[in-house]
């Protein structure tokens, strides 16, 4: 849950005065209470529809992640504990999401196995797009100012959950668009990787309002607003994955049965084929 610690802790905007802030920071509590039920309830959703085997690291991370909010919320936010705890958890964080996000891939790739040569096709096609994506966004993206040393972990976070959602994306439209590929495949794959997109997509722009807000004191105005936007978008991942992910979405789905007006459709056009070949050959004779 990456975009409520951002904007709990990093954002927090407790300097505020007014009824308007008072308010907004109201509902961003409210929202960021949900978003950690709607969290427990994914959790529990995924253990008692046994999917904790296909989603291992998923689930990891969303264990890891509510017990270190938890944890985070004994500490005092304006603390030197709390930056260094903070420090670590996100340092951890970065490496469960890149597990998170590996599984997801795996679990899109599984589905275009038996298509000729794709096994060494998939290695060559996640360094290019990890490659040009995490270039192009050094290229893009200014680094941390040496007045803010302590948010490298943030900068970090943010160059990785961004390259991670462009490649996810990325992927899925080289393999179904650009090439073509159309394979049966599971609606729990399908749903978890476009969720995981989103929700990569989300936590980026929590970690980069937080950067810019550390540059441009005129954006923390609107941070409170932004705040509860992004934490309602956690809350649809959420919400999204607790009514898709599925018992048996994990199995392929049958084809769709071919009406008999194309049965007929399809006999007729192979009698033709037949019938001009046949043709043909007569009059090569």
């Amino acid at each position: 849950m990456q975009p409520i610690m951002t904007t709990i802790y990093h954002l927090q905007i407790c300097c505020y005065t007014g009824h308007t802030a008072e308010q907004l920071l109201a509902v961003q509590r409210v929202v960021w209470v949900l978003c950690l039920g709607a969290q427990a309830l994914l959790i529990v959703a995924i253990v008692q529809r046994k999917l904790f085997r296909a989603y291992p690291f998923f689930l990891a991370y969303l264990a890891i992640d509510m017990a270190c909010s938890l944890a985070l919320l004994q500490i005092p936010y304006r603390t030197l504990a709390y930056a260094a705890a903070f420090r670590v958890y996100r340092s951890f964080d970065t490496i469960v999401q890149l597990g998170m996000a590996g599984e997801a891939f795996q679990h899109l790739c599984w589905h275009f196995r038996q298509f000729p040569g794709f096994g060494r096709f998939r290695f060559l096609m996640a360094i290019a797009l990890l490659a040009l994506t995490g270039v192009l966004f050094l290229a893009v993206f200014p680094g941390i100012p040496a007045t803010y040393p302590h948010l490298m972990v943030v900068w970090i976070e943010r160059w990785e959950t961004s390259v991670l959602a462009i490649t996810l994306a990325l992927s899925w439209w080289v393999l179904t668009r650009f090439l073509g590929l159309r394979p049966q495949m599971r609606s729990n794959a399908l749903v978890h990787v476009r969720m995981l997109i989103v929700f990569f997509a989300i936590n980026a722009a929590g970690e980069s309002l937080s950067l810019i807000a550390r540059k441009v004191t005129a954006v923390l105005m609107v941070i409170p607003a932004a705040n509860v936007g992004m934490l309602s978008g956690t809350l649809a991942c959420y919400a999204a994955w607790i009514v898709y992910l599925r018992r048996d979405g994990e199995q392929l789905l049958p084809e769709p049965p071919v009406s008999p007006e194309a049965l007929a459709y399809s006999r007729v056009w192979r009698r033709s084929i037949l019938e001009y070949v046949q043709q043909a050959g007569r009059k090569n004779r």
